[in-house]
């Protein structure tokens, strides 16, 4: 069943191809209409409404403030004992350790935080 599905979707696949490809070849006379609305862009120019503009100052504004607490909090608690602390425990417990359970949290969840802050920081500046 599953493999028939796969070949339906194929089938689709391949028709929608040839659909769009066909789709694409066709020109349509607007007697140049396109290339006069193209030439007047602007080029390398966004242009922005003063929502966009306040939305992305108070965006900045917040990450600052954040960026600010966060190393405040880690000079605050001495952040620098407890990683070693927890580097210490780490080294000295790792012959009792389940290895598939660190290769999830030292290689898994940090690559899912940065894919999330990419994808965050790339759609942050198309909200409009």
């Amino acid at each position: 069943m599953i493999k028939t599905m796969k070949k339906m979707k194929d089938e689709k696949d391949i028709m929608l191809e040839h659909f769009f490809k066909e789709a694409a070849e066709v020109q349509i006379s607007d007697h140049g209409f396109t290339e006069q609305v193209i030439n007047a862009l602007p080029e390398g120019r966004r242009v922005e409404n003063k929502a966009i503009r306040k939305l992305r100052k108070w965006a900045t504004t917040w990450n600052i403030i954040f960026i600010i607490a966060t190393i405040a909090l880690f000079f605050l608690m001495k952040g620098w004992n407890i990683a070693y602390d927890l580097l210490a425990t780490l080294i000295a417990t790792a012959h009792t350790f389940d290895y598939t359970y660190l290769l999830f949290w030292l290689m898994i969840l940090p690559l899912a935080v940065v894919v999330g802050t990419v994808y965050l920081f790339r759609t942050s500046y198309r909200l409009f």
